[in-house]
């Protein structure tokens, strides 16, 4: 049992806590929905605060912010070569060669996204170290496709799969219809020109969410994605 009479050595002790993990997503500058940047933080933030949030304290609060690309009737990829360039658009602090670096495979928490046996069709992950984050103000960055989440897609109205697949080839029984679902998967998705979108998402503090994804020239992000005929894609896919 402690003293509590003897604790003067802990007098200026004090616990911090920290909210982590809220989950949500607000839209904007969408199809029949032009919000503004400012106005969907706004009210993205009002969610979850019963207050406003004092302005000098919104360099200490993280937000992620994402960009959607979309065409009709196609899948979008990401295309390896355009890593370097969409950092050095991000982060045009930061050294070009160092981000070269940063996005060599087998560089620290730089992690490929590879599409299929497709190794320069690939989005990534990337948590730049200490350094660079606290210069660039990018915490967390990662390009991806959505094309591995048909399962959530309108289209398909059922789960099909129930176990994980590594699960299910233990299990003889189940391994040939978890291989049949996943055909049939990709079959609907075919038929039904199932489309992907190209996702950027960046993590970074609050005061610089409003502006930072929004003057990404046309011609560097068009040369960064790649796409395909959803109906080509899917027969791709299927003979995987």
């Amino acid at each position: 049992m402690v003293d509590l009479h003897d604790m003067e050595w802990a007098a200026g002790f004090f616990f911090g806590h920290q909210i982590r993990g809220v989950k949500s997503i607000i839209k904007h500058l969408g199809p029949g929905n032009y919000t503004s940047p400012a106005d969907a933080l706004e009210d993205f933030l009002g969610q979850y605060f019963l207050m406003p949030l004092p302005n000098n304290i919104h360099s200490q609060f993280y937000i992620d912010v994402g960009v959607e690309f979309f065409m009709h009737q196609e899948c979008l990829f990401w295309h390896h070569q355009g890593h370097a360039a969409i950092l050095l658009q991000l982060a045009p602090m930061l050294d070009a060669q160092h981000i070269t670096e940063m996005v060599t495979p087998g560089a620290p928490k730089y992690y490929q996204d590879v599409t299929g046996l497709l190794h320069d069709v690939c989005g990534f992950r990337l948590a730049p170290g200490i350094e660079d984050a606290i210069e660039s103000h990018m915490f967390y960055v990662q390009c991806y496709s959505t094309e591995k989440n048909i399962a959530d897609s309108g289209i398909l109205n059922h789960n099909t799969l129930s176990l994980p697949l590594a699960d299910g080839f233990k299990h003889t029984k189940h391994a040939v219809n978890i291989l049949d679902n996943m055909f049939d998967w990709m079959h609907v998705a075919q038929a039904g020109q199932v489309e992907s979108c190209a996702w950027l998402e960046i993590q970074m503090p609050l005061d610089e969410a409003v502006n930072v994804l929004a003057d990404l020239p046309h011609e560097m992000m068009s040369a960064c994605i790649l796409h395909m005929c959803a109906r080509d894609w899917w027969c791709v896919d299927y003979a995987y």
